[in-house]
């Protein structure tokens, strides 16, 4: 308890009619902890000291080309009214994408312009790779980002170069794609090397890399759109979600 000074003088004043001019003092030495809080090893207490080796160099990543959320079916139909009534989205054709556990509903969503991209993904079966993501958490979420290179090729590299876990492909899927687009043997062959996936549209070309799941299934994507391809890959779908699926499998996060 702090110590009050001149308690006398403040009774004897009360008696008189007077009013006291300031209020009591306390002493500081105990409140000295609270007012002056000691700080000065706070980052040590906070925070682990890293060393850092060397500088992270650019890997030619420019921008976000979308995020993808997933959600249990049965909420997609509300997450859609909210995104194209609040920010005035536009959806396109909802495609169905094979899961090797089940079905998963995708729809695609853009501003006009195509600024802003977004797919949802509604899980219909319980042991599908995006409701296994989905009982992580307590809700529908982001489980992946996609962003923009100018050159996959090189930002694939670079990115080999700092340890990334890439996601595996199957060798069989670079056979049919040789077949399915009578790509260049050099072409196919970079492709496989880096672990890329391929998709065209006309004139359009769109080149895939994906890094392996992790913290319960989210993952990064890293995508190059050449010719003015404007879909997202929905052929490699089913392809990208075996390949997670197995390596969540073999590889625990």
């Amino acid at each position: 308890m702090a110590a009050i000074t001149n308690m006398d003088e403040d009774v004897s004043g009360f008696a008189s009619g007077s009013r006291p001019v300031a209020c009591p003092a306390a002493c500081q030495a105990a409140f000295n902890a609270v007012t002056k809080p000691d700080l000065h090893r706070v980052w040590d207490i906070e925070f682990d000291p890293v060393t850092k080796t060397r500088a992270t160099q650019p890997c030619g990543l420019r921008r976000i080309d979308h995020v993808s959320q997933t959600m249990p079916l049965d909420e997609m139909q509300s997450w859609l009214t909210y995104y194209t009534s609040t920010f005035e989205l536009e959806k396109t054709a909802i495609t169905g994408v094979a899961d090797p556990s089940g079905p998963i509903v995708s729809q695609a969503l853009a501003s006009p312009a195509g600024e802003v991209r977004l797919n949802l993904n509604g899980a219909v079966d319980r042991q599908t790779f995006a409701d296994n993501f989905l009982e992580q958490g307590s809700s529908a979420g982001v489980q992946h980002i996609a962003f923009a290179t100018d050159d996959i090729f090189e930002t694939a590299e670079r990115l080999q170069q700092t340890g990334l876990r890439r996601l595996s492909i199957d060798a069989g899927y670079y056979q049919n794609l040789q077949h399915d687009f009578d790509l260049d043997l050099t072409m196919v062959e970079r492709l496989r090397a880096h672990s890329i996936l391929y998709d065209r549209e006309g004139d359009g070309e769109y080149f895939q890399l994906y890094c392996a799941p992790f913290l319960n299934g989210f993952f990064f994507e890293i995508v190059e759109r050449r010719g003015g391809y404007l879909g997202y890959g929905a052929r490699n779908a089913s392809i990208r979600l075996a390949a997670q699926a197995e390596q969540s499998r073999t590889t625990p996060n």
